[in-house]
């Protein structure tokens, strides 16, 4: 039977709906920032309950993506952490309008009561401006470590310079092997056996959790440095490792069934039945 002229607009409205939907979500939950809060029971540790802070992948592109790192911020100092940590890619592009609002967005940490403490990522070396970029931070209350360790009283963070560039020399870690609480931060999270055993835990963003994913999570696609480990803790690698789904986006501005990320991640001394 031939539908009618009300049948086929019925149904062309039922197509379009349904393909409009996803992207409509897609642009909605760009922006929907999700506080993921976690104890991570740590075997090498002696710091007692430390409470920090990752935020990571802002790639602060436009006005939009700004306001999205903004509120991330916000949402991290009302946590009251020990320490903010950030994972890297600042920008995409390293002209001066996204340098002026890199400084922007770092501007919101002068508000901080605790050490915040940052490394680059891949997309910031990318920008062919990184000299520029460290400018912009030494000109904000966030110290940028390339290789560096900062101690805070009874822990040390260790800030891994990226990987993907080949800017890393995770070596200088095994210093402090003396001591039991040790934090890495390194942008790419598949890189972690490049970081010796001393480290108690590494943190990582660049994977975005998938940025697009499926129904439950199951990404599309991955990037290279970050198809092993993609979301979440992964206790059983060679150094327990978090990774962040980050704050921000690449390409489109929109995620799929993977919201931005804040992690709030205190850190405690794993009991013996707690280790994999």
């Amino acid at each position: 039977m031939t539908p009618t002229r009300r049948e086929l607009l019925r149904w062309f409205g039922y197509g379009a709906a349904t393909a409009v939907a996803p992207v409509s979500y897609g642009e909605f939950s760009s922006g929907w920032l999700e506080v993921e809060r976690h104890t991570l029971r740590l075997p090498r540790w002696d710091a007692g309950g430390f409470k920090v802070a990752l935020l990571s992948d802002f790639h602060t592109m436009d006005d939009h993506r700004l306001e999205i790192g903004e509120r991330a911020i916000d949402l991290a100092l009302l946590e009251k952490p020990d320490a903010i940590l950030l994972g890297g890619d600042y920008v995409n592009l390293g002209d001066r309008r996204r340098l002026k609002l890199l400084a922007r967005l770092l501007s919101g940490f002068e508000r901080a009561r605790c050490p915040v403490l940052a490394v680059l990522g891949n997309h910031d070396y990318w920008s062919e401006q990184a000299p520029k970029i460290m400018e912009v931070f030494r000109s904000s209350p966030v110290r940028l470590l390339r290789n560096e360790a900062v101690p805070m009283g009874g822990l040390v963070v260790c800030g891994i310079d990226d990987g993907i560039n080949h800017k890393q020399d995770p070596a200088f870690v095994a210093r402090y092997e003396s001591r039991d609480s040790v934090v890495a931060i390194y942008h790419e999270p598949d890189f972690v056996g490049e970081v010796p055993a001393n480290a108690s835990l590494m943190l990582a963003g660049h994977t975005h959790g998938g940025q697009v994913c499926l129904p439950g999570g199951v990404p599309f696609h991955l990037p290279y440095g970050g198809r092993k480990y993609v979301a979440g803790f992964y206790p059983a690698a060679t150094v327990p490792v978090y990774v962040t789904r980050g704050v921000g986006t690449v390409g489109p501005d929109w995620r799929l069934f993977c919201r931005p990320e804040v992690s709030v991640l205190t850190l405690e001394k794993a009991s013996p039945s707690d280790v994999p």
